[in-house]
């Protein structure tokens, strides 16, 4: 889906070598019994408890694997199964979204970035376009999922996620497009949900532990439109961050805040071995 708004922020002090590492001296400990109070008084029901593993895989050799013709002539839907030259990978949609709409927004992002299309400032496009494979260590669900930021930091996105039959089919399909997997990117992490709606916004706030960053928990807040009219700004998020108690959502963690704009990969490979 795409219009994706999302912020996170440190709930705890890491280590004193990471603190010094991230330059994260100002950041304050929160109360974090507190923070999961008011997200159950938010959105009414108990978290759902998750345990994710995540592998992450990035295409940094163009020459590699699919081009962009590759995609429109060896890639197609049928059903419920992705089709790739002769071999195919069933997979689904959850949260009410539509399958053949997810699809359609996958191809248009592995076009862009296969293309050359997107020549946006930022990040190195191999990032932008990574993609992750996430087994679920409560459910036994493995998910594939792009998701490409166009804004600052984690502020806007567009996610395109599918629950795959199989983990190994889902890898010999990014193998196939020329992706390969990154394993300093590997991360585990402890996720308690609640989700709620407001004003025509899906709202999910999570509070994450990082299993590479020694446990530190951190809160999440994504909000996601159920229509293109009601896209939400940056400013939604800080509101939501308020109400659960953090202050000054604004600041990030180099000025005075705890808001983290760095994403997990790049604080892990700030870990001390």
């Amino acid at each position: 889906m795409a219009g994706e708004i999302e912020a996170k922020f440190w709930l705890e002090r890491p280590s004193d070598d990471l603190l010094r590492t991230l330059n994260l001296d100002n950041i304050v400990t929160y109360d974090v019994g507190q923070i999961r109070a008011k997200a159950r008084e938010l959105s009414g029901i108990e978290p759902e408890v998750q345990d994710f593993l995540d592998h992450f895989y990035t295409k940094t050799d163009t020459s590699r694997g699919y081009s962009a013709e590759d995609l429109t002539s060896k890639v197609s839907l049928e059903g419920n199964a992705l089709k790739y030259s002769d071999k195919s990978l069933k997979f689904a949609v959850e949260g009410g979204k539509d399958l053949n709409s997810e699809y359609q927004g996958f191809m248009r992002l592995l076009m862009a970035f296969f293309s050359g299309e997107d020549k946006s400032a930022g990040e190195d496009t191999p990032n932008k376009y990574a993609i992750r494979l996430r087994e679920d260590r409560a459910t036994n669900q493995t998910y594939l999922t792009l998701k490409c930021k166009h804004g600052k930091a984690d502020e806007q996105s567009e996610e395109y996620e599918f629950v795959v039959e199989s983990l190994a089919t889902a890898v010999d399909f990014l193998e196939t497009l020329g992706y390969e997997f990154r394993p300093e990117k590997t991360k585990i992490k402890k996720q308690e949900r609640y989700s709620f709606e407001r004003k025509g916004i899906e709202v999910h706030v999570e509070v994450n532990g990082i299993d590479q960053l020694g446990g530190v928990r951190f809160l999440e807040i994504e909000a996601v439109p159920k229509s293109l009219d009601k896209s939400p700004r940056i400013d939604f998020v800080y509101g939501i961050a308020r109400r659960l108690g953090i202050r000054n959502p604004r600041l990030d963690s180099l000025n005075g805040g705890n808001r983290e704009d760095r994403r997990y990969w790049q604080l892990q490979s700030q870990v001390p071995n």
